[in-house]
């Protein structure tokens, strides 16, 4: 038996959540407050049944999709003119990470540590 006789005999497994069609709607209801059991009570209304885990599941999985999507494209506001310059006004929008955290703590560290250090010569002169 070749491949081709086997793939018309025998389709590939789906690869999508059930969860998907209702996307949207998982998301709205979420952002709106809603537990993940009354969501999944939800879904069952809606003839979709799944664990309260899945429903966690899927959001955290489609929330992560929009963060990293969104980090890739840059804000509207943070886009340069022609000119290269921002237009007066203009807020810019920068996210504070972990390691810009880490270096101004260490900076501050630093500023502090030299701020206590004695500059004299051996005779106590400055």
């Amino acid at each position: 038996m070749d491949i081709e006789e086997f793939a018309k005999g025998v389709h590939p497994r789906k690869k999508r959540s059930k969860l998907l069609p209702f996307k949207e709607q998982i998301l709205a209801l979420d952002l709106q407050g809603y537990t993940y059991p009354q969501i999944r009570d939800w879904l069952a209304l809606n003839t979709v049944q799944v664990s309260m885990q899945m429903v966690h599941k899927f959001i955290a999985q489609e929330k992560a999709k929009s963060i990293s999507t969104s980090s890739t494209v840059e804000p509207e506001a943070n886009k340069k003119t022609p000119a290269g310059e921002r237009e007066p006004g203009e807020p810019t929008h920068h996210t504070v990470t972990q390691a810009d955290k880490i270096r101004a703590k260490l900076e501050e560290q630093k500023r502090n540590a030299e701020s206590k250090h004695f500059k004299h010569d051996k005779t106590g002169n400055i």
